[in-house]
């Protein structure tokens, strides 16, 4: 028979979701130094954060 799964590896693979999401926004933030675009991405949740990350991304094309 096959043990049940611990109700903490949920809780480990969200945190470690959280940490890349955070490594992201980081890495943008420090590429694309828009002030709007930092305040934002303090505040959002990580389907908020990938949008706001390729709207940046689009805007940066457009202006070079």
């Amino acid at each position: 028979m096959r043990g049940r799964r611990k109700p903490c590896a949920a809780t480990q693979q969200e945190e470690r979701k959280h940490a890349v999401s955070i490594k992201i926004a980081i890495k943008y933030r420090r590429r694309y130094n828009i002030s709007s675009m930092r305040q934002r991405l303090k505040t959002v949740s990580g389907s908020e954060l990938m949008r706001i990350i390729h709207t940046g991304l689009d805007k940066a094309l457009v202006r070079s």
